[in-house]
């Protein structure tokens, strides 16, 4: 399951206008995890247009959306459910020898 969010944005402070948005991706699957974030510059707006919204009103999804207009949406979440996949079935394994002695 991917999970989109914004877990931070950044904005000025005199026009509250949001110019910076920081997101994650993230995906579950059982005991499987993984996580990207990323970052995106906005398009500077005028807090003067008909169609600003100011900060307060703002919702997750509308700053989602400003980030999928930036990014490629469906690379992101080709490559994170690529990296679960090969959690499930890894190439290499992480071990050491002697760590996985069986006491007789």
């Amino acid at each position: 399951m991917l999970t989109w969010g914004i877990s931070q944005a950044k904005r000025t402070e005199t026009t509250k206008v949001v110019v910076v948005v920081e997101w994650f991706c993230e995906a579950k699957d059982g005991r499987f995890h993984e996580i990207h974030y990323g970052i995106v510059e906005l398009d500077d707006k005028d807090p003067a247009a008909p169609d600003f919204i100011p900060f307060d009103q703002i919702t997750q999804q509308q700053m989602l959306d400003w980030v999928f207009a930036k990014i490629d949406k469906t690379s992101v979440e080709e490559k994170i459910s690529e990296v679960i996949e090969s959690q499930k079935s890894p190439v290499l394994v992480s071990d050491l020898p002697w760590q996985n002695v069986v006491a007789e």
